[in-house]
């Protein structure tokens, strides 16, 4: 939905998603960008319902901090209601306090794309 209208159809912000891949190689170049992995494995960002919620969270977060090659971050996360996703305290690190909506508790398989978002704050 597009503030409370109706849902836009096709790819409405897509003029924004080309700027912002332009403006990202010109931030971090060609060369540093393909020293990511194309992919995180699925398994390494998956837990289960059976599996503690904090301790999957603080897993995954380690493994999106190694998948950017930042050093020593160190990730807090943290639920609670919210309206956006998630949020990333950023400081001087090398903690980041990440806040997670409620949502994520029961939705799991969501995490990992949440916090590679987060992530992505701290590294730029």
């Amino acid at each position: 939905m597009a503030n409370g209208g109706p849902v836009e159809h096709g790819f409405p912000h897509l003029d924004t998603v080309r700027a912002s891949i332009t403006a990202l190689y010109k931030r971090l170049s060609y060369d540093t960008i393909h020293t990511f992995a194309t992919s995180v494995a699925p398994a390494d960002v998956a837990f289960g319902d059976i599996d503690d919620l904090h301790l999957g969270a603080q897993r995954v977060a380690r493994e999106m901090v190694h998948h950017y090659h930042l050093p020593d971050a160190r990730l807090i996360i943290g639920f609670r209601e919210m309206t956006q996703a998630a949020n990333v305290e950023l400081t001087a690190g090398p903690e980041y306090f990440v806040e997670l909506n409620d949502r994520f508790r029961s939705h799991r398989r969501d995490i990992g794309a949440a916090l590679a978002h987060e992530v992505m704050h701290v590294y730029l």
